[in-house]
């Protein structure tokens, strides 16, 4: 959880910075752990960009740490979510999960004083905006520091359909805790 801003040149889009904040929130029911994340373009009174909620699996004897993202149906009401983190736990916020299958949920492992998660585009098959096939892949490293992530989108024929070509990570370093 905490706030992150990223220098103009390193977020999505061209000389424009990117504001993350991370936030937890009281889970639904059926879950211990909850957060909301959004993204809003140039500082923390920009325009919202994305809008998610991250639940965990909790399940006893997992092998490893795997992020369920979910998106809400009313994104509008959602940004109360900063003010009043109890929405969702008292089903005032419909949600669902953002990718399906269970294969576009992101995988995360530890990694010295980092945790990086990964969805792989083999696993991840969706239906684009405009209704064409896509495979994700997603790499999200989390330090004490800062969040970089990737998103890339290909198309059946393997071409890059959306996402830095050169693989490099978005940066959001730490403004503060």
């Amino acid at each position: 959880a905490g706030a992150y801003l990223s220098p103009p040149d390193e977020g999505a889009r061209p000389d424009t910075a990117t504001f993350y904040r991370v936030v937890r929130i009281d889970p639904p029911t059926g879950a211990r752990h909850a957060l909301y994340a959004e993204m809003r373009r140039g500082d923390a009174a920009g325009v919202i960009t994305r809008q998610r909620m991250f639940l965990f699996d909790e399940t006893p004897g997992r092998a490893g740490n795997r992020l369920i993202a979910h998106s809400f149906a009313d994104p509008r009401a959602a940004e109360a979510l900063i003010a009043d983190p109890a929405l969702v736990a008292r089903g005032a916020l419909a949600h669902a999960r953002s990718l399906e299958p269970p294969g576009c949920d992101m995988t995360f492992r530890r990694d010295g004083d980092r945790f990086i998660g990964r969805i792989e585009a083999a696993d991840c098959p969706i239906t684009g905006r405009r209704g064409e096939p896509l495979k994700i892949e997603s790499e999200t490293v989390l330090t004490p520091d800062a969040i970089e992530q990737i998103e890339r989108g290909y198309g059946p024929d393997g071409r890059l359909r959306f996402g830095n070509p050169e693989g490099r990570r978005y940066v959001w370093p730490r403004v503060r805790p």
